[in-house]
């Protein structure tokens, strides 16, 4: 298998916004599933992902057109990495399948740490 190769920063991107695009899948299958697509919910949560990448171009455009320090990118990178992941644990969960009890709990003390 060829493995992928992209500057590091390009991962900085990509990572976030292939994430976000799992989440509201999976957001979309639990709601059909539940009978409850709703296209306002569903525009909010596509309004809130696209001012996500907004964020992420912009912190990148300053990284490098500033010389800010690329931890800047890196942080708010992983900010966005940790809530897509634990969105997608959490709509996973709804759809029935099995999440580790201590994998949920871990997932649920990082979100209220990160809501703080």
């Amino acid at each position: 298998m060829t493995q992928l190769r992209f500057a590091p920063g390009l991962w900085m991107l990509a990572v976030p916004c292939v994430l976000m695009a799992i989440d509201f899948a999976t957001g979309f299958l639990n709601a059909w599933a539940r009978r409850e697509v709703q296209s306002a919910k569903m525009r909010s949560g596509l309004a809130k992902k696209l001012g996500e990448i907004a964020a992420l171009l912009a912190v990148k455009l300053c990284t490098v057109g500033m010389a800010l320090p690329a931890e800047l990118m890196t942080g708010v990178s992983l900010y966005i990495v940790m809530m897509e992941l634990l969105s997608i644990t959490e709509n996973l969960a709804l759809l029935g399948v099995p999440v580790p009890r201590k994998a949920r709990e871990k997932l649920k003390n990082v979100r209220d740490e990160i809501e703080k």
